[in-house]
């Protein structure tokens, strides 16, 4: 095996054949929801787009690279959840293409190319990037970071300016498919020091001066993006506390790299599961002082040591949540370490190779195919939890039995894959978990009113409401069931306060416009709906509303055309009388309706009332005289009166008005 070719080949069918069970997965009810079914640029959202993806901000991101490779993946078959899995799995596969090319590049050493690459392709850690389609972001920003990376290499040994070029255009691709693109930039000096043996080469100092404009341009819109989207005041730790749970998850980034075993997919903060920050979360402070010891220490004595412990510290110390972000109520993820565990693979196997090799030729080679059919095994187990919703909170709830959100999201894939007993008995496990849990009443709730109880699915709306009456959740659900129930007062009560307090939220909108409507203030509920001009339901329910205000005007100021609409009705069903009385309410409403003097003409001819009929279609053909049809008409009155010249003379009329009329009734004309 000594051929390039020949690894490369054995590094693609390698990682197919680990992660391709991944194309499976199914759409998660772990942000999924957002970055796929809500996504306006997709074909799944009700909402429409309110700008292009390259001036637009995206679920606390600008990475419209990102949003444009999603949009493109539709246009792979007609199964798009399919489509989305597979080319996150062909990126992955093309970063472990790239990641080989980078580490010959290095280090010239083909068999070391090929364990990192293969390892990294199959470890635990890389599955939550390609498995979970909401990561597209993360695969494929590694895409172009790799590329940038080796094309810089590729600068720094030949200074051709087009290297530079390249690595320029990878830099920006990068950052436009994730904002963490823009730690290429301490990458550059990293690569400077493993070619050099300095780490800040002054020579090259300018050349990456537009390289840090762009990364501070991407910073800024990275932080809009974030505080437009994000609460970044509401995480529950200060910078103290978060500055111990990010020296613990450094720690843990490094173990979960070397020891990937019993991964969880979800690591919430020790509050989201009753627990105080203490005892374990310490270690992480001894191990950061460790870590930085191990830099210092090996600056001037192992370039290649070095180069991969701060290719890990430069990649993963703005995921570690110090600065509140990346945004939300969890320690650590793994796809915070996809790239950044590359610099711990790198140095680690290549130093075991080197031992391997000076005791067998063959070892290192066994070695490698021995650890990657233990990572294979854990990856396809790690590949499970994210087939399903459940399959994903279940995972979790193994790992923290005790965290509530995880039961509500297992309860909620229950009830999404029809599993109504499962999800009935995962409401009763968050019962015991969060008996104060407003959202898991009110979920309770929407699944018993689908069983048909809804006498008991009330009794769990009132617990909510009992439990948190301010819960966004609660108050996107509750006004419904009253408004089912024709309760306006109390729908319209809680929708009202669940607009105030989350205007932005769309279904909490949409509840108040119903009660709105409800209490018959069509224009309040216009005004409400008005703010989601592209959202589709709210469009809809917009026109709903705009219906039934016309149609409680016309009823309160009939015009003559509602008057003439029940007149027809009336004949139609035989009341005669009445339709008379609406055909005279028709034209005292417009004296000037030509149709209304036609349909009662042709009312009164059908009754054989010819003179009443004969006066009511003169008067059409007068205010109307350009209407074929009524001359026919009076044709056909004159000929039922036996006055066969006048029938002939409106007949006449009727066609050179443009009324086609039959051959038989001509030819008596003749």
């Amino acid at each position: 095996m000594k051929s390039s070719t020949t690894w490369i080949f054995a590094l693609i069918l390698a990682t197919l054949a680990v992660t391709f069970p991944a194309v499976n997965g199914e759409l998660l009810n772990y942000d999924d929801e957002r970055y796929i079914t809500a996504n306006p640029y997709l074909e799944f959202a009700d909402e429409r787009p309110e700008e292009g993806m390259f001036t637009a901000y995206f679920d606390g991101h600008y990475h419209p690279l990102t949003l444009l490779s999603l949009r493109f993946d539709e246009s792979i078959g007609s199964d798009s959840i399919y489509a989305h899995h597979l080319v996150n799995i062909l990126l992955h596969t093309g970063n472990a293409l790239l990641l080989f090319w980078l580490v010959r590049l290095l280090l010239k050493d083909e068999l070391t190319a090929f364990a990192v690459a293969l390892l990294w392709a199959v470890h635990p850690v890389a599955v939550e990037s390609y498995a979970w389609m909401t990561e597209r972001k993360n695969v494929l920003y590694t895409l172009f970071f790799l590329l940038s990376a080796i094309q810089y290499i590729k600068y720094l040994r030949d200074s051709d300016v087009k290297r530079l070029g390249y690595t320029a255009v990878f830099f920006l691709l990068s950052c436009l498919a994730k904002g963490q693109g823009i730690l290429l930039l301490p990458v550059y000096f990293i690569l400077d020091y493993f070619e050099t043996g300095k780490l800040f080469v002054k020579s090259r100092w300018m050349e990456k001066a537009g390289f840090a404009a762009a990364a501070l341009v991407f910073v800024w819109l990275g932080r809009n993006a974030q505080s437009e989207a994000w609460d970044l005041g509401n995480n529950p730790y200060e910078f103290g506390e978060r500055f111990i749970l990010g020296c613990y998850a450094f720690v843990m980034y490094i173990v979960h790299t070397f020891i990937p075993i019993g991964l969880s997919p979800y690591h919430p903060y020790p509050s989201e599961i009753g627990s105080e920050i203490g005892g374990i979360y310490y270690i992480g402070l001894v191990g950061v002082l460790v870590y930085l010891g191990l830099l210092y220490w090996t600056f001037k004595r192992s370039k290649l040591w070095f180069f991969g412990l701060a290719w890990f510290a430069v990649n993963i110390v703005l995921m570690l949540k110090i600065l509140e972000v990346p945004f939300g109520n969890y320690v650590m993820a793994d796809r915070y370490a996809y790239i950044a565990m590359i610099g711990l693979l790198l140095p680690a196997i290549h130093t075991g190779i080197a031992f391997l090799k000076a005791k067998n030729a063959k070892a290192p080679l066994y070695a490698t195919v021995a650890i990657a059919l233990v990572f294979g095994w854990l990856t396809r187990s790690q590949i499970s939890y994210w087939e399903s919703s459940m399959a994903l909170w279940g995972g979790v709830l193994e790992h923290y039995p005790n965290y509530t959100n995880a039961a509500n999201m297992y309860a909620l894939g229950a009830v999404a894959a029809g599993e109504n007993q499962e999800a009935l008995e995962a409401f009763d496990r968050m019962e015991q978990i969060a008996p104060e849990s407003g959202e898991g009443a009110i979920n309770r709730a929407v699944l018993l009113e689908q069983l048909s109880q809804p006498e008991e699915a009330m009794t769990w709306v009132r617990k909510a409401m009992e439990r948190e009456p301010e819960s966004e959740v609660v108050l996107s659900k509750a006004p419904l069931f009253y408004l089912r129930r024709g309760k306006l007062e109390e729908a319209f009560n809680q929708a009202k306060k669940g607009h105030e307090l989350y205007p932005n939220n769309v279904e909490i909108a949409m509840a108040y416009a119903r009660a709105l409507g409800g209490k018959e203030n069509f224009s309040e509920a216009l005004a409400v709906l008005q703010a989601y001009p592209n959202d589709e339901m709210a469009v809809s329910l917009a026109r709903q509303i705009q219906q039934v205000a016309n149609q409680k005007q016309s009823a309160q100021n009939p015009t003559s055309d509602d008057f003439m609409q029940q007149a027809i009705n009336a004949a139609r069903g035989g009341n005669y009388v009445q339709a008379e009385r609406l055909f005279n309410l028709a034209i005292e409403s417009n004296p000037n309706d030509a149709a209304a003097y036609a349909n009662r003409g042709s009312f009164f001819a059908q009754r054989g009332q010819y003179a009443k009929a004969e006066q009511d279609l003169l008067k059409s053909a007068e205010l109307n005289s350009a209407n074929g049809n009524v001359f026919a008409m009076l044709g056909t009155l004159y000929a039922d009166m036996n006055q066969d010249e006048k029938s002939c003379q409106y007949y006449l009329q009727a066609v050179a008005k443009g009324v086609n009329l039959s051959p038989d009734i001509l030819n008596k004309c003749k």
